[in-house]
């Protein structure tokens, strides 16, 4: 990996990296704000050299997924997260814009970077698992920056950080800082970085302890609820590990009062939304 950010340098001025990754190529003088202290493709490399260091620190390789299951057998356990973190920006060319005060924006570069990490994988023929490996980890690359302002941090949002990254909490919060390291403009400040750097080993050692445990299943969703398999059984599983992991909920007994009112609150929303969707009588245009 230290030697990664030199390769793609000279890959780049070759031209080579034009033609086997272009979306890369296109940060290549792609000016940033006054939080940056450099181009897009230049903090690009700088990130993709933390790798190692923040993998490091953060307790080691062993945390890593295993490459093999992504699809990517014989390859160093720290590869995959060192694509992630290459492809991180990749939306920012496609979303950047300067306002009426001339200042630089990106807004949703992460949902754009999504869709072309996804594409990117499908085009190099990765496995279908290290394309939803990298479209999570690009999408949800700014979420431990949005943790930092809802200091302090509640059970409640570092459950539903760990379920939109789940399973890969520790690439997340690796790319993260890789990403906050390589980010020192003049409107950047030491305690700012030391602050996210904190709230990153703090959320790793959260949700790294023992998984939550599941109290109901979906058989058990599907007899208590009365539906049959479908996104409904998931979306209630979801809400209830939610609850479960906010320490909400502790008991079998307290997760079926839970999904009952949740699946009551649940047709009510549904119910105002077709209220509001359905046309005066005589039909639309009356």
């Amino acid at each position: 990996t230290p030697a990664a950010p030199r390769a793609l340098r000279d890959l780049a001025v070759w031209g080579a990296l034009r033609a086997a990754l272009p979306e890369l190529d296109a940060l290549r003088g792609v000016e940033q704000n006054p939080y940056h202290h450099l181009d897009v493709f230049e903090h690009t490399l700088e990130a993709v050299g933390y790798v190692c260091g923040v993998v490091a620190q953060l307790g080691g390789r062993r945390f890593l997924a295993d490459p093999g299951e992504l699809g990517l057998p014989g390859v160093e356990r720290h590869v995959p997260v060192v694509w992630a973190v290459l492809l991180h920006d990749i939306g920012k060319p496609a979303a950047r814009r300067v306002d009426e005060q001339g200042r630089v924006l990106f807004w949703h570069h992460d949902e754009i970077g999504e869709g072309m990490a996804r594409e990117v994988g499908r085009r190099l023929r990765f496995s279908n698992r290290f394309c939803d490996y990298l479209g999570t980890l690009v999408r949800q690359h700014l979420r431990l920056g949005f943790l930092v302002r809802e200091q302090p941090l509640t059970r409640r949002a570092l459950a539903r950080y760990r379920r939109d990254v789940s399973p890969w909490v520790f690439e997340s919060v690796v790319v993260s800082l890789c990403d906050r390291l390589a980010t020192r403009g003049e409107k950047t400040s030491p305690v700012s970085m030391a602050r996210h750097y904190r709230l990153a080993r703090s959320v790793w050692s959260a949700v790294s302890k023992a998984p939550v445990p599941q109290l109901l299943g979906g058989e058990d969703v599907m007899a208590l609820l009365g539906v049959a398999p479908g996104p409904a059984v998931g979306q209630a599983l979801d809400a209830l590990e939610e609850e479960v992991e906010a320490g909400e909920v502790r008991t079998v007994d307290e997760a079926r009062e839970f999904l009952r009112r949740w699946w009551e609150e649940r047709g009510e929303r549904q119910g105002q939304g077709q209220a509001e969707e359905r046309p005066p009588e005589g039909g639309r245009g009356a």
